[in-house]
């Protein structure tokens, strides 16, 4: 059984002038510029051409990126500027024709206080702020995806710290598939914003789309275990390659409750709320399963979903996939009738899977390790492969089996038990359970000093607050200037003359709850920002003494 990948068709840190944050750190995405000088102030640095091979170890996981080795450092590329008590360092890597740009960090020495931002070319901020701990947490960091051909990484640290503070970038992923919103799936997939999907919002929470390395990507969906504690656990197909030597289990990145605000429009899914890392905890060939856990369990503001599961071996006979179709938007997938056990030979492996003959909907490269859901709501496998598609709606799909997973090896690395039901209890069937977070949750943001030089800006409000997604847009006023809602944000322009305003907009969630919240705006005149090199020069010390950023699916 085989099938082709599809080709695609073709923030918030705000840098004051002299240097102050009032934003939240949880917004992230597209919001105000830096400016236009701070940009002419960055040097660029050219990435070499990617290698037409991946050199990663064989599957037909969803590859999106290949991989660039570069060798450059905090100390002797870019450049250093003092910005009020901060030291700011900033440099931009340019890869012609790149779909979208990420970056492989090691050799941190990072102080308390640091924050790395993540900028494109247009000086949009599109990730960020990273603090140290998070940065550290591993030997490598693998930093989230920015569209373009151009990213910005501005590192800030106290000025008192910069002297021992250090970055190497080790190598750059170019995209030569496109991550971002956009008709890159087949047309017949359902988005997980129509009504359909209303009775399946719990497993819609609970699925994710993951990177590894920066170079596959594949579907994930949440575990819930028996302590019901809230462990993070995120189970996924063996195949996409987690733990091998070039895509360590530390490379995972989750990017949670990425899906369209509405039925059949626009691409307009953020990349915003995501997380980094993760260790392998088991795996097995037998069911294509691989169970990880997150670094850091999802913040609550996120509402994800902890699934329950079914390890009993019963057939379901109907239910669901949720997941992510080369790397698109969530979607959902429909069966009504029963599925049945089979040993299926996916790309010269056998699986022990479930086999599913979809009503509606479909699955694509980029969906493997997308959960499949019995009519009870548990998890009961993950997708391993099949030959399903837009032009063949009646193939069939397969999923590998959790209660194969649950005890595949005696050993805890090579099975789901020890793992989903830790105490040993016996259960073989578990409900899942909700995150913290809950209600509708609109929060007031604040952008302070916006550049002078900033014209129309795209601020990303709906990145900050929480309830049953999708979340949209529903109007906005502001004191003095001109604002409109497109494509999910605001879209602002100061009144001439004017340096500050107030906006608010309303939102409302999949139940239509509505909520109110305030946006403030500000922005300071251009100053020219001192630069700074490795050194100090002697009068400029003396200054600051006294002074003081199937195939597989």
């Amino acid at each position: 059984m085989s099938k082709s990948t599809r080709t695609p068709a073709a923030p918030r840190r705000l840098i004051l002038a002299l240097g102050l944050l009032l934003s939240s750190g949880l917004q992230a995405a597209s919001g105000p510029l830096l400016s236009q000088q701070q940009l002419r102030q960055t040097p660029e640095h050219q990435v070499s051409a990617p290698p037409a091979s991946m050199a990663l170890a064989p599957s037909t996981a969803l590859e999106y990126a290949r991989e660039v080795a570069v060798a450059l450092h905090s100390d002797h590329d870019g450049r250093w500027q003092q910005e009020g008590d901060q030291a700011v360092w900033r440099l931009i890597l340019r890869s012609e024709d790149a779909l979208s740009l990420s970056v492989t960090l090691d050799a941190m020495q990072l102080p308390a206080g640091a924050a790395l931002r993540l900028y494109d070319g247009d000086g949009l901020l599109w990730h960020g702020p990273h603090g140290a701990i998070e940065l550290q947490r591993h030997s490598r960091y693998y930093s989230a995806v920015v569209p373009g051909e151009r990213l910005l990484l501005e590192l800030s640290v106290p000025w008192l710290a910069r002297a021992s503070t250090a970055l190497a970038i080790r190598s750059v992923q170019h995209g030569f598939r496109d991550i971002r919103p956009g008709f890159k799936s087949g047309s017949c997939n359902i988005d997980t914003a129509c009504s359909a999907a209303d009775a399946w919002t719990d497993a819609v929470r609970a699925t994710a789309m993951i990177t590894i390395a920066n170079r596959r990507i594949c579907s994930a969906v949440l575990l819930n275990n028996s302590r019901q504690n809230g462990d993070p656990l995120l189970l996924t197909a063996r195949h996409c390659g987690v733990g091998q030597d070039e895509l360590p289990a530390s490379s995972v990145r989750v990017y949670w409750n990425y899906e369209s605000s509405r039925c059949g429009g626009s691409p307009d899914g953020s990349l915003s709320q995501n997380q980094s890392g993760s260790t392998l905890l088991a795996e097995g060939a037998a069911a294509d399963f691989s169970l990880l856990r997150l670094d850091q369990t999802p913040p609550a503001f996120y509402q994800v979903y902890y699934a329950g599961w079914d390890a009993s071996g019963l057939a379901p006979t109907s239910g669901v996939s949720v997941h992510h179709p080369s790397g698109d938007e969530k979607r959902i997938s429909f069966f009504d009738t029963p599925a049945r056990a089979r040993t299926a030979n996916v790309d010269g492996e056998p699986v022990e899977s479930w086999e599913v003959r979809w009503s509606r909907g479909i699955t694509e490269a980029g969906s493997s390790g997308g959960g499949l859901w019995n009519s009870d709501h548990r998890v009961i496998g993950q997708l391993s492969g099949g030959n399903s598609s837009c032009e063949n709606p009646d193939g069939t799909d397969v999923y590998g089996r959790l209660d194969v997973a649950w005890q595949e090896s005696s050993r805890p690395d090579g099975q789901l038990k020890a793992w989903l039901d830790p105490d040993n209890s016996g259960i073989r069937r578990l409900d899942g359970r909700d995150s913290a977070g809950g209600g509708l949750n609109a929060n007031a943001d604040s952008y302070s000093g916006l550049p002078a030089d900033s014209q129309e800006l795209r601020l990303d409000v709906l990145a900050n607050d929480g309830g049953a997604l999708p979340l949209q847009l529903i109007g906005a006023a502001a004191d003095s200037g001109q604002i409109r809602i497109e494509e999910g944000r605001l879209v602002y322009r100061f009144a001439p003359a004017a340096q500050r305003d107030v906006l608010s907009y309303e939102v409302v969630d999949r139940w239509g709850n509505v909520q109110s919240a305030t946006v403030s705006v500000s922005r300071a005149d251009p100053v020219a920002l001192p630069e700074r090199g490795g050194a100090l020069a002697p009068w400029l010390l003396l200054l600051l003494l006294g002074a003081r950023c199937i195939r597989r699916r």
